[in-house]
């Protein structure tokens, strides 16, 4: 399962970022951890919508 997911920054509500993954939770504590160049800044961040696909190529 692949996710496209959006986040939202608690500190700055109008930062956005959208990405995709094989392990959403994985991936929201390393943009937390500050381990993204895109993202780190502006954390913490949280889950604003996530969508689940079958296969990589449709997420």
């Amino acid at each position: 399962m692949y996710s496209t997911y959006i986040l939202e920054s608690l500190d700055s509500r109008k930062r956005r970022y959208i990405g995709w993954t094989a392990n959403l939770r994985s991936r929201l504590r390393s943009h937390n951890e500050g381990n993204s160049a895109a993202t780190g800044k502006y954390r913490p961040w949280k889950v604003k919508l996530c969508v689940a696909f079958e296969s990589v190529q449709l997420a």
